[in-house]
């Protein structure tokens, strides 16, 4: 199948299990949240052109998110689902900083480590954990670690990409930005006080987040050079 059809096979599906997130019809999302990944996977081995490590860092943490849906579709059967759920999306979030450090190391954007983003992301972070800390319970070591995992994931697809002149890196970050809200959301909405609409956002955002990085992820691998040093840098 080509890759545009799956595309189209994804957004379609997406769009269905948001129209079942406000019916809070959760028996059918059974069927319609893990092929939100599975076709993400499939449209990444259809549309990439060149299988080498970053393909396979960009299918491991593909994998792994689809398998934290899988988990979080039993999370009110018992809190365990949760924690495997959690730790899935931990793990996805480790191939994908892996896989902006590789990308970054073979595109040399000139520019450094910005101290006012870090420190802005560390302020984010240290506000949301405090702020959900006193209802966390157990789980303040996980969620702690996971959101560090997740911040670096953030400061990681910041620092990959040259945006002057690779504007499919913006579709990266902008994607692990929605990464952040859908977490942030989902985090809030579980552990601070549920709000009207929580599933909808959290679902959407997460929807934009993964398909923002695999586009972007895609297309870098398709347009990278084989013998240059700084590939994709004079991509557009």
């Amino acid at each position: 199948m080509k890759s545009r059809s799956l595309l189209g096979l994804f957004i379609t599906n997406a769009i269905i299990d948001l129209f079942f997130v406000l019916l809070h019809k959760e028996e059918l999302r059974h069927i319609t949240k893990p092929l939100l990944l599975l076709f993400l996977i499939f449209y990444s081995a259809a549309g990439t052109k060149k299988k080498g490590k970053l393909f396979f860092l960009l299918l491991c943490a593909l994998f792994f998110s689809f398998s934290g849906d899988v988990f979080l579709l039993f999370e009110k059967e018992t809190p365990y689902w949760f924690i495997l759920g959690l730790a899935g999306f931990l793990i996805a979030h480790i191939f994908y900083i892996a896989l902006f450090i590789h990308v970054k190391k073979g595109n040399r954007p000139k520019k450094k480590i910005n101290a006012f983003v870090v420190l802005l992301i560390a302020a984010y972070t240290t506000c949301l954990y405090l702020l959900l800390s006193p209802s966390l319970g157990d789980l303040k070591v996980p969620v702690l670690i996971y959101s560090i995992v997740l911040s670096c994931m953030f400061l990681a697809g910041i620092h990959t990409f040259d945006f002057s002149q690779q504007k499919f890196g913006r579709l990266c970050i902008i994607g692990a930005a929605f990464f952040v809200m859908s977490d942030s959301l989902l985090a809030i909405n579980k552990f601070y006080g549920s709000f009207e609409g929580s599933g909808f956002l959290v679902m959407l955002t997460y929807d934009l987040a993964q398909l923002l990085i695999v586009l972007g992820i895609t297309k870098y691998i398709n347009l990278r050079p084989a013998t240059t040093e700084t590939p994709g840098r004079s991509s557009k």
